[in-house]
């Protein structure tokens, strides 16, 4: 099984790119504009991240128009948030760390920080640096969490779960 992880999400993320590109939003997957009211609903735009949920063994893919689990080889929507997901860990069963950009139709920090879900992507919670931060890759180690920022360009660390932060390398 651990061997076959990687390869099922290796070739999740490849099936997901290659669709999103076969039929792309207009304005979107090819110009990497953020989700637009008229534009929510139109598939998964691109794909910035996948992992696997230690609870269920789903494969989740973070995209530009919100989180997908993988069902029969094909992308749902998980609830209907379509913010524009640009980072995704998932730290233990149905605990998902999340970054990227808010929800086009709800009144939010355009930067989303660190946010974190504990029931599988359903809801969600600010953990740190709501409107401060975006971070494009994420990465977890027990309690200390690493991120790649795109608004400073600097590797950030977390050792106490995402709420205060350090820059490292620019």
């Amino acid at each position: 099984m651990l061997i076959g992880a990687p390869i099922v999400l290796i070739a999740a993320a490849l099936a997901l790119s290659s669709t999103a590109c076969t039929a792309p939003a207009p304005d979107t997957a090819l110009t990497g504009n953020p989700p637009t009211p008229a534009t929510i609903g139109r598939g998964v735009g691109h794909v910035h991240g996948v992992d696997l949920n230690t609870d269920d063994g789903t494969v989740y893919v973070a995209t530009h128009h919100g989180l997908h689990r993988i069902e029969a080889g094909r992308p749902v929507r998980v609830a209907q948030h379509v913010q524009d997901t640009m980072g995704l860990t998932i730290t233990g069963p149905d605990r998902f760390l999340i970054s990227g950009h808010s929800d086009p139709v709800q009144a939010k920090p355009a930067h989303l920080g660190l946010v974190a879900s504990d029931d599988g992507g359903n809801t969600w919670h600010p953990v740190g640096l709501s409107g401060q931060a975006d971070f494009h890759a994420l990465s977890a180690a027990g309690a200390t969490i690493y991120g790649f920022d795109s608004l400073s360009t600097a590797v950030m660390r977390s050792d106490d779960g995402g709420q205060r932060w350090q820059q490292g390398a620019s």
